[in-house]
């Protein structure tokens, strides 16, 4: 997919979730930046910060940790971290709480929210702790096949988001 394709169906991904209302009633939202394939996220963050919600990006603090820190803007203070990917610095409000939803992209998903990402296991190994959270993958079209062997780490995702469909694996 061209990168001008990519910024096309990202946007209408972003307006598909916008458009949930597990989105709507979202007070505490846990985002990962999208990156080398992902759908973007950026619109999505922006949204999140513009509607006045509780915003938290991930940090990896060493080889097995990862923490969400709270953001006030997108732009403001963000590094890159060991992953190549902008994450908020080490001295914001870690949260403490769990979300109410948490965005997570993906390199490619089933049909049934089993999903391959960029996150090297952190992200999954903190999803675990994330019980309750809807876990909403947003993923291009060409991103989903029918059926692959997750790894016994994957946490399977409650609702994926394409620029085609709206698919609810529970």
């Amino acid at each position: 997919m061209l990168s001008d394709d990519k910024d096309k169906a990202s946007a209408i991904i972003a307006k598909r979730l916008f458009s949930l209302n597990e989105w709507k009633e979202a007070e505490r939202i846990f985002l990962y930046f999208g990156c080398n394939g992902e759908v973007k996220t950026d619109e999505i963050i922006k949204e999140a910060l513009d509607s006045g919600r509780q915003v938290f990006l991930p940090r990896v603090k060493s080889d097995t940790d990862m923490v969400f820190i709270k953001i006030g803007s997108k732009d403001k203070d963000m590094e890159y971290g060991a992953f190549g990917i902008p994450e908020p610095p080490d001295r914001g409000e870690y949260a403490t709480a769990p979300p109410d939803i948490i965005v997570v992209p993906c390199v490619a998903s089933d049909e049934a929210g089993h999903r391959i990402g960029h996150g090297k296991g952190y992200y999954d190994r903190y999803l675990k702790q994330c019980a309750g959270a809807i876990k909403i993958c947003p993923a291009y079209e060409c991103q989903i096949t029918e059926t692959f062997i997750p790894e016994d780490t994957d946490i399977n995702m409650d609702i994926i988001i394409t620029e085609e469909r709206v698919i609810r694996t529970g």
